[in-house]
Order: structure tokens, then C-alpha cells, then sequence
């Protein structure tokens, strides 16, 4: 079977999402305590009953752009899972070149922007609305604390 260019790359793209999945569980599971990994298509990539995280992979250094994005159909099921239990976490990571940043879910002050964005490098548009986090908002994971 023959792959085109596009689809050779989504296929590495998403390989390497897995991967760095599966290496950093035990990173995360440091502060978090155990964590299941869920289903591909689940909106987060790790959950146990207090916590839930995305984890994204980018092939960038932190603070080259002044955002970093996820989709935003993550954050609409953030907050449902909020309203549903208020006393649940909900964390987003970005695996960058340079390290490993998170953002902890949160509606409060101006933190993010919804808009356009996504890729076109794969053989078609790949535009959605994305959360835009900006950078200021977005740690180090070495600086990490989680409260009991």
C-alpha cells in the first residue's frame, strides 16, 4: 500500500503522541499519583478520580509563539466535567522541545483566547477553533505542586 507524504506524516505525528504518552505517564504520575491512560478517542489522555490531563506534543521550543493551543472542543468538555464535579482538576501539558509546561484549567481572568488555528502540512486544512493559552499563564513542570 502505497502512503502519501501527508499521511506518512499525521501517522509519525500521532506514533509520536503515543509515545511520548507512554514515556512521561510516570513522570506525571510523580505528582499526580496513579493514573489510567484512557481511550485514543477520550478528550483527555489520563484521569484517576481527582484528576484529568491532556497531554500535547510539539515539535517547538516554549515561548517561540505567544500561545499554545489545544482544541477548544477540550475545553467545552472541561467545563462540563467542572459543572458535574466541581472539586475535580483538569491539567493541559505541552511536551516541547525544551521541557514539559502545563496550564491548569481555569475560567478565571483572561488566561485565554479562543480562535482559528490548527495545521495545513498534512494534505488538507486541519482549522478548528483552538484554546490559545497564553504563555505567561503556562509553568514549567519542575515547579509543579500539588496540594492534598
Amino acid at each position: 500500500m502505497n502512503f502519501t507524504p501527508e499521511q506518512v506524516q499525521k501517522y509519525k505525528d500521532m506514533n509520536m503522541g503515543l509515545s511520548m504518552e507512554d514515556a512521561l505517564k510516570p513522570v506525571l504520575e510523580n505528582k499526580f499519583g496513579d493514573l489510567n491512560k484512557t481511550h485514543h478517542y477520550h478528550s483527555f489522555d489520563f484521569e484517576n478520580s481527582k484528576y484529568l490531563i491532556e497531554l500535547k506534543t510539539r515539535r517547538i521550543k516554549f515561548g517561540q509563539y505567544p500561545t499554545l493551543i489545544f482544541s477548544e472542543k477540550k475545553l467545552i468538555k472541561a467545563r462540563k466535567i467542572i459543572e458535574e464535579d466541581p472539586n475535580k482538576e483538569i491539567y493541559f501539558f505541552w511536551k516541547c522541545n525544551n521541557g514539559l509546561y502545563y496550564w491548569k484549567y481555569s475560567e478565571e481572568g483572561d488566561e485565554y483566547f479562543i480562535a482559528d488555528g490548527g495545521r495545513r502540512d498534512r494534505g488538507r486544512d486541519e482549522i478548528e477553533k483552538v484554546v490559545n493559552v497564553k504563555i505567561e499563564y503556562i509553568k514549567n513542570f519542575n515547579d509543579l505542586i500539588i496540594s492534598s
